[in-house]
């Protein structure tokens, strides 16, 4: 196989993303990358990669130092395997998970669902708030739940609580003796309010109590 694709990379005039689309079998390839083709071969460019774990996206970008795309994350839809019967709150929610943790994420052809709205409303939130590229932050430590990514400058911050609904909240991962102020979205209703008051990593913060929150955070 390597021959095959180095030849490939090497009669490429136009250069070419290159990558191998590696089948993830749950449950036991969880943690492992055993079977996966060896990405760190020269000629590959970025890692494509068939997941719902979403969680070890940072660690493959670790890992191989390049790029991690989740070509399949599950789907939308009604069919009879898991990898294709996820609901609309779901494939959103693992878009937000892979985003903001740093990967790149893809969806299919032509969608019917609903999930692509909500998915469209993540990439304009940020496309208007200067991520150029997402910066993964709080991977480890005990706010593992929560997906949370920066703009390259940690100027802005965008931090996803999934379906879980703390009433409260500390951002602990947060620089030290930075104020920021922030809005609440729901990222299934597609809504943006004002929240009030500051955040920093030393002061607990209320919550409503609703599912797919999330929190954009603007250094003052």
């Amino acid at each position: 196989m390597s021959h095959k694709l180095q030849f490939v990379h090497e009669k490429d005039p136009s250069q070419h993303l290159e990558s191998i689309h590696n089948f993830y079998d749950p449950p036991q390839h969880k943690d492992t990358t055993k079977n996966w083709y060896d990405h760190t071969k020269p000629w590959i460019t970025y890692v494509s990669v068939q997941s719902d774990n979403v969680f070890l996206i940072p660690k493959w970008i670790e890992e191989y130092q390049k790029p991690v795309v989740d070509d399949e994350c599950r789907y939308e839809g009604n069919l009879e395997f898991g990898w294709g019967d996820n609901s609309a709150q779901g494939m959103m929610d693992n878009f937000w998970r892979v985003i903001l943790r740093g990967g790149g994420c893809t969806h299919g052809g032509k969608l019917y669902g609903k999930s692509q709205k909500k998915i469209n409303f993540l990439y304009d939130l940020l496309h208007d708030n200067g991520f150029d590229w997402v910066k993964p932050q709080a991977t480890s430590g005990p706010t593992w739940e929560l997906a949370v990514g920066s703009t390259p400058d940690e100027k802005k911050w965008l931090v996803y609580f999934g379906d879980n609904q703390p009433e409260f909240e500390l951002f602990s991962f947060l620089p030290k003796g930075k104020k920021y102020s922030a809005k609440l979205i729901n990222a299934w209703n597609e809504t943006i309010e004002d929240f009030d008051g500051e955040i920093t990593s030393d002061q607990k913060f209320h919550l409503p109590r609703k599912p797919y929150q999330a929190v954009l955070l603007t250094e003052e």
